[in-house]
Order: C-alpha cells, then structure tokens, then sequence
C-alpha cells in the first residue's frame, strides 16, 4: 500500500480503530480519557501513537505533530474554524456528525484509498449481525442506561450510539423508547430519581467506565437507593455492566454483539 504520511487522529479510539482495522497508520490520536490510555484497542499494536486529549489541544500544539493528514469530526471543525484547522498545514478529512459505523468506515476508506478493505469490514459486520440476529429471543427488551459521576442517570432510547444501536439491530426493543421520551442528540434522557422506572424492561444493559473518576461511587449510590431495587432487571438480577467506551470502531461492534447476545438470554 502506498505511504499515507503522518495520520493524525483528533476524533477518539471509535475512528482509531477503524483506521488501524484499515492499515492506516497513525501518528497520534486524541482519546476518550487520556490519562486512561486507548481503551478497548487490545487487539491493535498502539505502543507508537502519541496520545493528547483534544479538549485542551491547541493549534499550535496540533501543528507540532507536523501531520499530512487530520482526521476529525465536524463539531470539531465547527468549534475550532475550518480555516484555522487548515492553517496547520495539514489535509482535513472530516467526518458527518451522526455517521453510523459503517458510514464512517466507509469515509475512512475513500479518505486513505481503502475503499476495498472498508468493503470487507462492513461486510464483516453484516455478517455478525445476520448470523446473530437468530440467537435473540422472541419480544426482547431491553433497558440501556449509565450512571455518571455525580449520580447522573440516563437512559439511551433512541438507537444512536453503538450499543442501543446494535440492541435494536439484534431485534430488541428499547425500553423506554424514543416515541415514549424526549431525547438529547445523543439519543438520552437524564432521568430524576423518580423516573427510574422508566428502566422498566426484563432485561438491563449499564454502560459503565472504571476510567472516569467518581463513577464506580455512583453507581454504588444508586444501586443502593431503594427505587433503583424495585426494578424489574434488578429485581430478577438481570443487569449486564458493559464498558461503554470498551467497544471502538467496528472491531469493537462486533465483540459487542457476541456480548449483548449473551446479556440478553433469558
């Protein structure tokens, strides 16, 4: 494959793994908690990448990694200014917000000339979700939720992250759902203590991070409260605990299906 120069990725592990899954080297890359590490890239050699976290990345600091190429999302380029992000010297390539996974991999292709390793990585995911979707029991539901620091509850009810998304393309219904809620563009809602039992399905996924400081204690808080208790997946120790940014790119999605297939056995 010909040389694509100096990658730098200021989009997180998800566009990471992709590219790697792509044989697209990369120089350096933002991540979801930089003092973490990459997470969820255990199947990828990660040891060169320089890592930063883009939320206190200066252009400056960006021009120093002396990239041909910058990889990054549209909200970025919206925040930061299209012609001062071209003022690094580097090519921009970016991503729609709101790509779905295949969507990305597919730009990722076209951006690198891998438009026919992108091909079989889609078709990878295809093919685990066809082979996936029998192993769903019939009238799945399915609650996903996340406790953030602070005792924050949320719900994801609309498929727009990975993981609701790929409940609902195994064949499970989001409970509550989109058409029950209103949600943020992330597809949540933050849910009071009294709107607990909105997570009212058979079946619990938690999206959870040991990364982020003050989480586990959350969790521990709200576990603990005696609403949480009267929860049907709780009540019937239904609750599968998920690393919510454990799962990039689509390597990630596809160990993803394997586990929520398991999560969702009756």
């Amino acid at each position: 494959m010909a040389d694509v120069g100096r990658v730098v990725v200021v989009a997180e592990e998800g566009v990471l793994a992709d590219l790697l899954s792509l044989g697209v080297p990369v120089a350096a890359s933002s991540a979801t908690v930089p003092e973490a590490g990459f997470i969820g890239m255990d199947e990828f050699d990660t040891s060169g990448i320089e890592i930063f976290d883009y939320l206190t990345l200066s252009l400056e600091e960006l021009a120093a990694y002396d990239a041909d190429h910058i990889v990054t999302w549209e909200f970025i380029v919206n925040q930061v200014g299209a012609e001062q992000l071209a003022g690094v010297g580097a090519e921009v390539h970016v991503l729609p917000d709101g790509s779905t996974t295949r969507e990305q991999a597919v730009l990722l292709g076209e951006f690198f000339g891998r438009e026919a390793q992108a091909e079989e990585l889609v078709a990878e995911l295809d093919a685990e979700y066809a082979a996936s979707q029998g192993e769903v029991p019939d009238g799945c539901e399915v609650s996903v939720a996340a406790i953030y620091a602070g005792a924050n509850v949320a719900v994801f009810a609309e498929p727009i992250w990975t993981a609701p998304s790929a409940v609902t393309e195994l064949g499970c219904q989001l409970v509550p759902s989109g058409d029950e809620v209103d949600t943020d563009r992330n597809g949540r809602l933050y849910l009071s203590l009294e709107q607990l039992g909105l997570l009212s399905a058979p079946t619990m996924i938690l999206l959870q991070t040991e990364a982020v400081d003050g989480e586990a204690e959350s969790v521990a808080e709200i576990e603990a409260n005696p609403l949480w208790q009267t929860l049907p997946a709780v009540q019937a120790d239904r609750v599968t605990v998920l690393d919510r940014i454990g799962y990039p790119g689509i390597a990630g999605e596809i160990r993803l299906i394997d586990d929520l297939i398991v999560a969702v056995q009756p």
